[in-house]
C-alpha cells in the first residue's frame, strides 16, 4: 500500500490499509502485525546523499562503482542525452559524438557520430571484475569478445537482453563497476540517468515504468570540456598541426584504455567444487497469508476486511461454505524463509526456529543452493560470508527462466552476472542455482535484502562447520 507524503495525506489515486490489527480483539482477532509492511517505495531519488544530483564531467571515460541502497526497490538504469528537463532530444538535435578512425597507415580521421543512448560498460560485479566487458545498453547486453566490437564509438553484432524494457538491473543492495564514455561528446551535452523499473515489488519484465517525473530519473551529467586535463587518465588528442599528425594521442602512458581493449581478470570456472550436485540444497522463499483475515478493495480504492469470510486453502469462505468471488486472504502475512522436502512442499523457517542450514566443512565446503521462490514477487538474495557463482535459473517444476536466452542457452544466466556475486536475483515462481565455498566456519544469515523483508522473518541462520563447537549449541 502506498505510503503517506509529509503531511500525512496519501496520495492521489492511491487506497488505505483497513484492517483490523489487533490480536487480542474479541470480537475480531487479527493475525496482521500492526508494524509489518511488506515494502516502502518513496518518491525522491537520492544519490550520495544529494536529490536528483548534477555532475559536471569531462569529455572523458568514467568509473563509476554503483549500489543500489534503496529499501525495496529495482533499479533498470540507462543513459541518454536529453534536455535540462530531462525530456527526449528529437533526432535532429541529438548530440554528435567526435570519433578518431585511425587507418591501417597509422593517420586518423575524424568523424561525428549521433548519440541517441549511451552504453554503460559493465567490467564487475559485486565480488570481482567481470571475464569480459559487457556493454549494456536498453534491450542489450554485449560482452565484447569476438565480432562484437566498437566501431565509430557503437558497439556492433549487438545481443539482446530477453525482454526489450530491461537494462542495467540493480536489485537492492546489489553493485555494477561501469564505465561510460563521455569522450567526444560537445560541450554542455546533458545526459539523464533513468530508471524504468516500477514503482512497485519487481517480478521480472514487462512491467510498468517508474514515475517519469521522479522515481524515473536518477541523476544528470553535464559534459563541461574546460574540465579536460584535470585527470591522467583524460585522453589528450592532438587537435592542431599537419593532417597526419592530428588525431594521435600525446598521453599514451597515462589515458584510460578504452573499454573494447580492456583485459579483466577471468573468472575460474573451477573455483567452486561442488560436495551436493547430485542433490543441492533445496531452500525455499515463501510469503505466508492470513488465518484469519480477508480483504478486498472497496470503490475508493482502500484495502478493507470482508467480514464474516475467512480464509481456507486459499479463498474466502462463509460459514456456509460459500466462496466469495473476489476477497482473498490477506498477504502477505508475512515473508520468510525456509526448504523444500522431496514432494516440492516448502516449510517456512522462523528466524527463532532452530538452525535448519548446517554445512559440513569437513567433508568440503562447496555447496549448490537451489533457491526456490513460491512467492509472487523477485527476492534480491544475499548469502553472508562467501561470494558465489550463479549457474541458473528455471521454472520451478520445469521449463526456461523468464531471463534465459532463445533456446535457453545462457541458462537463465544473464551476461551481467558472470562475475562472483554475493546477491541473486530470485524471480517468482523460479529456482535459482549458486555456488560458493563455504569456507570458514561459524554463524552465519542469508536473507532477502529487500529491508521490510529481512526485518521481518525473511533473514534465518544457518552455521558452516559443528553445531554446538563453531556455533552456538543453543541454535540447536
Amino acid at each position: 500500500m502506498a505510503g503517506t507524503d509529509a503531511n500525512g495525506q496519501f496520495p492521489p489515486g492511491t487506497g488505505e490499509l483497513r484492517i483490523p490489527m489487533d490480536p487480542i480483539d474479541p470480537n475480531n482477532p487479527s493475525d496482521i502485525a500492526p508494524i509489518w509492511n511488506p515494502e516502502a517505495f518513496f518518491n525522491t531519488m537520492v544519490v550520495n546523499g544529494v536529490t536528483w544530483p548534477k555532475l559536471e564531467v569531462a569529455p572523458a571515460l568514467y568509473r563509476f562503482r554503483l549500489l543500489n541502497g534503496t529499501n525495496s526497490r529495482f533499479l533498470n538504469l540507462s543513459i541518454k542525452p536529453t534536455d535540462a528537463a530531462a525530456n527526449a532530444l528529437p533526432r535532429t538535435l541529438l548530440p554528435k559524438r567526435t570519433v578518431w578512425i585511425q587507418w591501417p597507415n597509422g593517420r586518423f580521421v575524424k568523424d561525428k557520430v549521433k548519440v541517441k543512448e549511451l552504453n554503460f560498460f559493465q567490467i564487475g560485479s559485486d565480488q570481482s571484475l567481470m571475464p569480459n566487458v559487457v556493454a549494456v545498453s536498453t534491450g542489450f547486453a554485449t560482452p565484447l569478445v569476438g565480432r562484437s566490437t566498437i566501431s565509430d564509438g557503437r558497439v556492433i553484432y549487438r545481443k539482446r537482453l530477453p525482454s526489450p524494457q530491461q537494462a542495467l538491473l540493480v536489485g537492492p543492495a546489489m553493485r555494477a563497476d561501469v564505465l561510460v564514455d563521455f569522450r567526444g561528446l560537445p560541450n554542455g551535452t546533458i545526459i539523464t540517468m533513468f530508471n524504468t523499473a516500477p514503482d512497485a515489488p519487481f517480478g521480472g519484465f514487462p512491467d510498468v515504468p517508474a514515475d517519469p517525473s521522479t522515481t524515473g530519473q536518477v541523476m544528470q551529467f553535464v559534459v563541461n570540456t574546460a574540465l579536460l586535463g584535470d585527470s591522467p587518465s583524460d585522453e589528450i588528442r592532438q587537435l592542431t598541426g599537419p593532417k597526419w599528425q592530428r588525431g594521435r594521442i600525446l598521453n599514451p602512458q597515462t589515458a584510460a584504455t578504452s573499454p573494447e581493449q580492456l583485459v579483466l581478470n577471468p573468472i575460474d570456472g573451477n573455483a567452486v567444487t561442488v560436495k551436493n550436485a547430485a542433490a543441492p540444497r533445496q531452500l525455499a522463499l515463501i510469503e505466508e497469508e492470513s488465518a484469519l483475515i480477508c480483504v478486498d478493495f472497496d470503490l475508493a480504492g482502500n484495502l478493507v476486511q470482508v467480514v464474516g469470510y475467512t480464509p481456507v486453502a486459499g479463498a474466502c469462505q462463509d460459514a456456509a461454505g460459500n466462496v466469495h468471488p473476489t476477497a482473498l486472504p490477506m498477504a502477505p502475512k508475512t515473508a520468510a524463509l525456509g526448504t523444500v522436502d522431496a514432494a516440492g512442499q516448502p516449510t517456512p523457517t522462523m528466524w527463532s526456529d532452530p538452525v535448519a542450514t548446517v554445512i559440513d566443512s569437513t567433508t568440503g565446503t562447496g555447496e549448490q543452493w537451489d533457491i526456490n521462490n513460491f512467492t509472487v514477487d523477485g527476492h534480491p538474495i544475499h548469502v553472508h560470508q562467501v561470494k558465489f557463482k550463479v549457474l541458473g535459473r528455471a521454472a520451478i517444476g520445469g521449463g526456461p527462466s523468464v531471463v534465459s536466452d532463445r533456446k535457453n542457452r545462457n541458462q537463465g544466466v544473464q551476461p551481467t552476472e558472470n562475475g562472483w556475486n554475493d546477491v541473486v536475483t530470485v524471480y517468482p515462481g523460479e529456482v535459482a542455482s549458486i555456488a560458493a565455498n563455504f569456507d570458514i566456519n561459524g554463524l552465519y544469515v542469508w536473507h532477502c535484502h529487500i529491508l521490510e523483508h529481512e526485518d521481518n522473518e525473511m533473514m534465518v541462520p544457518l552455521c558452516v562447520g559443528q553445531p554446538g563447537v563453531d556455533c552456538t549449541p543453543d541454535l540447536f
